[in-house]
């Protein structure tokens, strides 16, 4: 997938991006491509040099009408007539700075997180396993790789354990992994940008640039002070 890309990232890019993996970069790009409904071919990569070179490539690719107004506004009641709606509270209770685990009750949390995403048409990943037992899974992988120079049975066996544990922690997680209202309207304006706006065929290509950021701050473990149009892919 966009070899072009691939070749000038070279699993690690300059200045802030230096230590990011080419993997991480190309989920990214997945990301992007879903939220703005475009495409890239290895060809858009070739002259790629910054990240600001990425940002005017999305800017391009994008066709629809310019509308100069708030995404996030947009969203903000967009989700808090889908929560007040889904978990039964007062819209007029509902601010940025509003708990979701104020809102969203653990007991029943993952039924309700579905109706939450299908009233919004928007997958969230909102929901992940407790981080002890994330850690947990982690360190009985590690000692099932270890246990390849001892014992082939006990290795695959601590192998299926932690790949089961995974797979059932990721569909009965109930730890949600934004805090606010305010942040839950931040990662789905990025993630699903287009979804989002009032009129979903149009754009404020004003906040293109914010958004990509957004997108590789949050996923990539960035610095959100350090990310500019200047930082560089390796050549």
């Amino acid at each position: 997938m966009m070899e072009g890309l691939k070749a000038k990232i070279n699993d690690s890019l300059e200045f802030n991006l230096k230590h990011v993996e080419w993997e991480e970069v190309g989920d990214v790009l997945v990301i992007i491509e879903q939220s703005f409904n475009i495409s890239f071919e290895d060809r858009d990569f070739i002259n790629l040099k910054a990240f600001g070179d990425l940002c005017d490539l999305v800017h391009d690719k994008i066709v629809l009408e310019h509308r100069d107004d708030c995404t996030s506004q947009q969203a903000f009641y967009k989700l808090k007539k889908a929560l007040a709606a889904t978990f039964d509270v007062d819209q007029k209770s509902i601010v940025p700075a509003t708990l979701l685990s104020e809102i969203i009750p653990y007991k029943y949390r993952i039924d309700k997180v579905k109706v939450l995403e299908q009233k919004l048409e928007m997958k969230l990943m909102l929901l992940s396993p407790p981080v002890w037992l994330s850690v947990g899974l982690l360190i009985l992988l590690g000692f099932s790789f270890l246990a390849f120079f001892f014992s082939l049975k006990i290795a695959v066996a601590g192998l299926a354990f932690s790949f089961a544990g995974f797979w059932i922690s990721a569909k009965l997680g109930k730890e949600i992994e934004v805090l606010t209202v305010g942040d839950l309207v931040s990662k789905i304006t990025s993630e699903h940008y287009l979804k989002s706006r009032s009129i979903s065929n149009t754009i404020n290509r004003n906040e293109l640039e914010g958004a990509i950021r957004f997108l590789f701050i949050e996923h990539l473990g960035l610095d959100s002070g350090q990310l500019g149009r200047e930082a560089r892919f390796k050549d």
